[in-house]
């Protein structure tokens, strides 16, 4: 193997496209080393100079080794193993890791998120009431958004309420000859 060899990464045909020959593996690992003798490799790996062999022998690949010596690098997994692929984080483990990493669980997050949404709905609907403006779906659905936007503060200031019922009266009146 040699690390000035450009020839593309050609998968066994044989194996799945989600698996990873050896050789594959050897030659991406020299490029990242900057290396092709097996020594500098292993070292690299923080594995012994005998487990290349035992590797071509029985025909695996080392995932444990190679990512937890990426990881120790901060070298992105997707990356090494799926160069050609465009891969996203899912949103959920996204939300769960930010929320995480504030103190927070997403059942908790979700909990305040629904308290907030069933505050502003009841803050919108008593809006409406005391505005005699018609509760359908559209003027709670656009006064909870207002709500949400900064906790009712915008919804308390005068100027802005006469500008929302002027809306919502338009509205009201639109829906209600549709």
């Amino acid at each position: 193997m040699n690390s000035s060899d450009t020839r593309p990464y050609k998968q066994d045909e044989s194996k799945s496209k989600t698996e990873m020959d050896l050789d594959t593996v050897m030659r991406r690992l020299e490029i990242i080393v900057g290396s092709d003798k097996q020594v500098d490799i292993v070292r690299w790996l923080g594995v012994n100079l005998s487990s290349i062999n035992n590797w071509k022998r029985r025909g695996t690949v080392p995932y444990k080794a190679i990512v937890e010596a990426l990881l120790a690098r901060n070298i992105s997994l997707d990356s090494f193993f799926a160069p050609s692929n465009s891969l996203h984080a899912p949103e959920a483990l996204l939300l769960h890791e930010t929320l995480s990493y504030h103190g927070k669980s997403v059942e908790a997050e979700k909990s305040d998120e629904r308290t907030r949404i069933l505050h502003a709905s009841r803050a919108s609907s008593a809006f409406l009431k005391r505005h005699g403006i018609e509760e359908n779906n559209d003027t709670l659905a656009q006064c909870v958004e207002l709500w949400l936007y900064d906790d009712g503060e915008l919804m308390s200031e005068k100027r802005f309420q006469e500008t929302a019922i002027s809306l919502l009266k338009r509205m009201e009146s639109v829906t209600s000859e549709a």
